[in-house]
């Protein structure tokens, strides 16, 4: 089991300009590939598997420090969603959704009285790769 790497580093990109700023405090990505099972005549119970539709989504939990993503939310404007799981280090990890559309945007109050955001967002392709 490896060592946790804190903090965790996630950025919004806007064509090659990252935007945005403050520390990431949890992201989540979810991938799901949906799979239909089709029973034809005589089959005998045996299903043939259908890839179906694909579906990329995830959250971030940032400290709040200007009002760019809830911006972005308002105008539906496509970005890419980059984590670093590792941090920024090159050859480590990063996971991308891409042409994200941020789609909801929450303001909470923490415990330390740390403005929190949380923004969520769907794409249309998700990509691991390494950060260079």
């Amino acid at each position: 089991m490896s060592t946790p790497i804190k903090p965790l580093l996630a950025v919004i990109v806007m064509g090659t300009t990252e935007i945005g700023e403050g520390m990431t405090t949890a992201a989540s990505t979810s991938y799901k590939l949906d799979v239909d099972e089709h029973y034809g005549f005589g089959d005998a119970g045996k299903p043939k598997l259908v890839k179906g539709n694909k579906h990329q989504s995830g959250k971030l939990t940032k400290c709040w420090i200007d009002k760019t993503y809830f911006d972005l939310v308002k105008a539906g404007t496509p970005v890419d969603v980059v984590i670093y799981p590792e941090g920024k280090v090159a050859g480590k990890s990063t996971i991308t959704v891409k042409n994200a559309i941020l789609n909801s945007h929450d303001w909470k109050g923490t415990q330390n009285a740390v403005m929190a955001e949380d923004v969520s967002f769907i794409g249309d392709d998700i990509l691991s790769g390494t950060a260079s």
